[in-house]
């Protein structure tokens, strides 16, 4: 089925990308505790359409997630059904590199939440130039993953620290959605396939009696 996904993506041909909304997320690494709190307990924070700026302080860290001391923090999505990713955007700030700083990302794809495949990343090397003030009020910055091309129903964002904090207010996706075989296209594959047999199995047995 899966297979047949791809393939049924593939020859539908280019689509114009739409905003993806995943129906749930969690992380492996416990938010932390620093000047202000940077929790996520409800896993509503990455998704809620809510920015934070390009200072995480402007707001007390409201809008942000915070990880602190995590070399690698995973961050899984799901989606209600398969979609085909173009590009994801995570939204990210940094005021000093022994504080909060940019990470660099990657992003893996699965089946089933447990076997993962790398389909892309971004590779973000500490840069002073990337500073702003902690209580800074523009905009936060958005690294941005593009030129994805694959479909899934679970995406993980895995953000490397380039520094002691990792800092998130939102991630979005760009897309479409994937429509999946409804039972008539799966009978019709099946008659199909199976007539596919029946003519290999007669021309076999055509090709043994002339032999």
């Amino acid at each position: 089925m899966y297979a047949a996904l791809i393939a049924t993506a593939a020859l539908s041909g280019p689509a114009m990308a739409d905003a993806l909304t995943p129906s749930s997320y969690s992380f492996d690494q416990a938010t932390g505790q620093g000047t202000w709190s940077y929790p996520d307990a409800s896993f509503t924070k990455l998704t809620d359409g809510v920015l934070g700026n390009a200072g995480w302080g402007h707001n007390e860290g409201s809008e942000w997630a915070g990880w602190s001391s995590k070399s690698l923090v995973n961050i899984d999505f799901v989606f209600s059904s398969f979609v085909n990713v173009a590009s994801i955007t995570f939204y990210s700030a940094q005021d000093r590199l022994d504080d909060v700083v940019l990470p660099s990302l990657s992003v893996f794809s699965s089946t089933d939440g447990l076997t993962w495949v790398l389909q892309g990343g971004l590779e973000t090397p500490p840069n002073p130039a990337n500073n702003n003030h902690y209580q800074s009020g523009g905009p936060a910055t958005e690294l941005v993953i593009g030129g994805l091309d694959f479909v899934s129903r679970y995406v993980r964002v895995a953000a490397t620290s380039n520094g002691p904090w990792i800092f998130a207010s939102e991630v979005t996706f760009d897309g479409s959605a994937v429509a999946v075989p409804g039972p008539e296209a799966g009978a019709g594959l099946g008659a199909l396939a199976l007539g596919g047999m029946a003519l290999y199995m007669k021309r076999r047995r055509k090709n043994e009696v002339i032999a």
